[in-house]
């Protein structure tokens, strides 16, 4: 059998072994295509095996004929492959590439103008004559390769990461395979070269890009070398020594004895071997997957979130040694999962969120295991708006519900995630998703622990209240009903006794006294009524707003500016309210009373003290205004307060929300922690934001946005 003839029997049956991996393994149509790549290799092979073993030109030719169809779709293939690995879809040069694959395997099995006989060539292969045909052909083929080369090459300046390492492995494995494959056409057309020298790298062309086609982290590519090494090495001396013996002493008995303790001994050794070599391999990876299992075992005793969140991406940061660690929660108030922790070397910026109609979200929903950022089609992947470099997903699902995900990065050694990685992740991710559940689960009860104690503690204030209240209106009407019945007596006493009156004006001035007392009785009664309902009201919306709901602003700042017309005392508040939109807000109405009551007292407080720096003419145009405007975005709520008072120095504007600061005059009230407890209501209760912009002399405007729906978990 002639080298010719080893060499394609060898890369035929490594063609068949290659496609059932690929078979076995495959997950995109990427690997369906590359399978196929390797079948019509293959079916080239074993065609060039059966044309050694042909001994007539006719047999010789027809075999040839039949084997073209394999080297016709080997190209199509390759650059289909190609074309998905690299992400570009020519619908149109597709078609037309299979399309001419099926017109010349047609030639090649009719048409003499093809093939059009047969010659020997090294001295005993039948080799096919080229036809005008074939020329044709084999300038599409080239071309075919040479474009497919050229995508690989600007595909892989351009990429990064994962991909890029990937494609460095396919380019150097197609320069090897076609490089000494395409010496097969030589013969064809005449030249004299030594054959066949290049022909032998199209098996390590196959092994190689096989190897990259299916994501290596699939397979070690050194523990599998070490794996077949030792495999060999073995068994050659299992089978070699019984026939050495068997030769030496020229006994069959001794020969069959090793033969026997060498195959019982041989799996043992094996498997002694193998385990060994992997564990000094593998010790860096196994080492970091003891570190994650144990972690995972070790979660359930962190009940607050904020720390356990923080705790996973620090130790998987650090145990893997990998770019970042992230972990994103859902979140039903916004409906989307958010970034919630995160260890990374690159900095961060933003608020980063995805939608639940994203389809990253939709894909993860489906694919609940860990799955590599490779595995997701094209037109996600080109979707999605991540700043840093993914390489693993991990979904976190308790009860079949989705609480959220881990973003992983490349490893710092550039090494892939192996299977064992992934398993790894899977039980890190059944722990982790237990332990966030735990958490949220104290966290919601000790929430709804402290809103019961706040609900309870609010309505012994409301009733308290109602019951101060009653006694002071008990006291009220009493002075009414006196005051009263003094000025009906004085005036009863006066219509009666006119003259008498006129007549003693020390009498008519102490009658006019009275008089007078008992209007400021009445008057005084009135107001102090006023005040008592006021707070009443204040203390009835404390105790019974205390969950979210939808309310309308105007409620909030009737309420408010009743309390701040009796706190300074004035009849007229100056607020002008601006509704660009409709009022409608969401949240707790009490937290968002007490902060409008705040904005509003510190805006009016902010214009009495810029009376004090005016002069008496420029105090004469000074007109006090306070504008609320409202309006609404898509998510959003905006409210801005503004005045023209006395404004924020520069000096101050940064401590204005620390609490105890106060800018007012000492002899006002005011503890400083008026807009701490504000930012604290709108930021950390609802989610919302605030700030200010002030200059000083001129005025302040501070804008609050609330979002339009939030989940009452904040509270």
């Amino acid at each position: 059998m002639s080298y010719f003839a080893i060499e394609s029997f060898v890369l035929g049956f490594a063609c068949a072994i290659l496609t059932v991996i690929i078979f076995y393994n495959r997950t995109r149509f990427l690997h369906t295509v590359w399978a196929l790549f390797n079948i019509s290799v293959g079916f080239w092979a074993f065609g060039a095996l059966i044309v050694t073993l042909c001994k007539d030109p006719y047999s010789a030719l027809m075999t040839w004929r039949i084997t073209e169809i394999g080297v016709a779709f080997l190209a199509v293939f390759f650059f289909h492959v190609t074309c998905e690995l690299c992400e570009l879809y020519p619908k149109k040069l597709l078609t037309a590439a299979y399309a001419q694959a099926i017109v010349f395997s047609i030639l090649s099995l009719t048409s003499n103008n093809f093939f059009s006989g047969t010659k020997i060539v090294y001295g005993s292969i039948y080799y096919a004559v080229p036809g005008l045909y074939f020329y044709a052909f084999f300038v599409i083929w080239m071309a075919l390769v040479g474009l497919s080369q050229y995508f690989l090459f600007t595909t892989y300046i351009k990429s990064q990461g994962f991909q890029q390492k990937q494609l460095l492995y396919f380019i150097a494995a197609t320069v090897a395979g076609f490089s000494g494959g395409a010496t097969n056409f030589f013969p064809h057309f005449g030249l004299k070269i030594v054959y066949p020298i290049g022909n032998t790298t199209i098996i390590l062309y196959c092994v190689i890009v096989t190897y990259a086609i299916l994501k290596y982290h699939l397979l070690d590519l050194k523990v599998a070398v070490t794996r077949v090494g030792i495999f060999l090495t073995l068994y050659a001396l299992v089978l070699g020594i019984p026939f050495y013996v068997g030769f030496k002493t020229d006994s069959w008995i001794w020969s069959t004895t090793f033969a026997v303790c060498l195959a019982t001994l041989g799996p043992l050794i094996y498997r002694s071997l193998r385990l060994k070599a992997e564990d000094l391999l593998l010790s860096e990876q196994r080492r970091y997957q003891k570190i994650l299992i144990q972690a995972a075992s070790g979660m359930t005793k962190e009940h607050n979130l904020e720390r356990l969140l923080e705790l996973i991406v620090r130790i998987v940061k650090k145990a893997v040694k990998m770019e970042y660690a992230a972990i994103f929660l859902e979140d039903n108030g916004i409906e989307a999962y958010r970034l919630r922790a995160v260890r990374s070397d690159t900095p961060l910026e933003g608020e980063i969120i995805f939608k639940y109609s994203d389809p990253l979200i939709q894909f993860m929903k489906i694919h609940k295991e860990p799955f590599l950022f490779e595995e997701i089609p094209p037109e996600i992947r080109k979707s999605m708006n991540f700043p840093l470099n993914i390489s693993l997903f991990v979904p976190s699902f308790y009860d079949d519900s989705s609480i959220g995900f881990m973003m992983l990065g490349n490893k710092l050694n550039k090494k892939a995630y192996s299977i064992d990685d992934i398993n790894v992740f899977k039980i890190l991710s059944r722990q982790t998703s237990m332990s966030i559940e735990n958490c949220i689960f104290v966290e919601e009860f000790k929430k709804a622990q402290e809103r019961v104690f706040a609900a309870e503690k609010l309505a012994s204030i409301g009733g308290l209240a109602e019951g101060v209240a009653h006694q002071i209106n008990n006291r009220l009407n009493h002075f009414s009903m006196v005051s009263g019945e003094l000025k009906f007596e004085v005036d009863s006493f006066l219509e009666s006794h006119a003259n008498l009156v006129e007549q003693n004006p020390e009498l008519k001035k102490t009658f006019e006294y009275f008089i007078k007392i008992s209007e400021s009785l009445i008057s005084n009664v009135k107001r102090t009524d006023g005040i008592v309902k006021g707070i009443l009201n204040y203390a009835k919306v404390e105790a019974k707003e205390t969950l979210y709901s939808n309310f309308f602003l105007q409620e909030v700042i009737d309420l408010s500016l009743d309390l701040l017309r009796i706190k300074h005392g004035i009849q007229d508040f100056p607020l002008e309210l601006d509704k660009q939109s409709s009022d409608l807000i969401f949240g707790v109405k009490s937290q968002i009373m007490e902060s409008v009551y705040n904005l509003l007292d510190n805006a009016y407080e902010a214009t009495l003290d810029k009376i004090n720096i005016l002069t008496s003419e420029e105090i004469s145009r000074y007109i006090p205004k306070i504008n609320v405007s409202v309006s609404q975005k898509p998510e959003r709520c905006v409210i801005q307060f503004s005045d023209n008072g006395i404004g924020i120095k520069q000096a101050d504007q940064h401590k204005i929300f620390a609490p105890f600061f106060t800018t007012k005059a000492s002899s006002k009230s005011g503890a400083g922690i008026g807009m701490y407890v504000v930012k604290r209501m709108v930021e950390e209760n609802h989610k919302g934001k605030i700030w200010f912009e002030s200059e000083y002399g001129k005025g302040t405007t501070v804008t609050v946005e609330l979002p339009k729906k939030y989940s009452a978990g904040g509270i």
